[in-house]
């Protein structure tokens, strides 16, 4: 997914997805397995629906701001080492 202002810091060398329709954003959000993204607006979006949301944090405070319900989840990325996300994503989306 790409913000607003259709930018891509890997210079759109992935898959991307580009809206500015907040259904249209919302209805694919809703068919995806799982969203793996930054403390973001799309990563709250993403939560409200049915998908499993892992929200990235660094700065903002989980406790407050992580996705809730469903299986969401939040990884502190100041404590929680390379190897250890990719087991939670590994757990979460067999």
């Amino acid at each position: 997914m790409l913000p607003i202002e259709n930018v891509s810091q890997i210079d759109f060398e992935s898959v991307h997805y580009y809206s500015k329709d907040l259904r249209e954003i919302a209805a694919i959000l809703e068919n995806c397995k799982v969203f793996f993204g930054a403390d973001s607006g799309m990563m709250h979006l993403a939560a409200a629906t049915n998908t499993t949301t892992m929200g990235l944090f660094n700065v903002t405070k989980p406790e407050i701001y992580a996705p809730y319900g469903n299986k969401n989840l939040f990884i502190d990325t100041n404590t929680t080492q390379v190897d250890e996300i990719i087991n939670q994503i590994k757990a979460v989306t067999v």
